[in-house]
């Protein structure tokens, strides 16, 4: 079993530069997909403010990462740069049946997903899409 490397801030780029599948692209295509993470943690800091949300943007750029970086590597980025997030960013990825069991080594520790209470108003919203 190969040693996963726990991510930090000095390692996350070298990390997502390692598992962007997209090859013979330049770095801004690469700036603006890993920008879209900072995207959702507006869209995500918006909903707790005010309670609303645009659920086809957040699930348009969810997709696109997934398109773009290894599934087990957008999970991990995903958890660590949205740690605040998490009770939104678990209603979206349970939706569509991208919540993992758990996601290791983000920053000091693992999230066992089971644990984080969803976000239940949001997941009820996105039953009914």
């Amino acid at each position: 079993m190969t040693a996963t490397i726990k991510l930090t801030d000095a390692n996350f780029m070298v990390f997502a530069a390692k598992n962007y599948s997209l090859v013979c692209v330049d770095d801004i295509d690469f700036t603006e997909d890993l920008s879209r993470i900072r995207i959702l943690s507006k869209l995500f800091s918006r909903h707790k403010k005010t309670g609303e949300i645009n659920e086809r943007l957040v699930i348009n750029h969810i997709v696109v990462l997934y398109n773009v970086f290894n599934a087990s590597a957008c999970n991990r980025m995903l958890a660590f740069k949205l740690r605040n997030h998490l009770p939104q960013l678990f209603a979206f990825l349970k939706y569509m049946q991208r919540l993992p069991p758990k996601i290791d080594d983000i920053g000091d520790s693992e999230i066992i997903t089971k644990t984080v209470i969803i976000d239940s108003d949001l997941y009820a919203k996105l039953q009914k899409l």
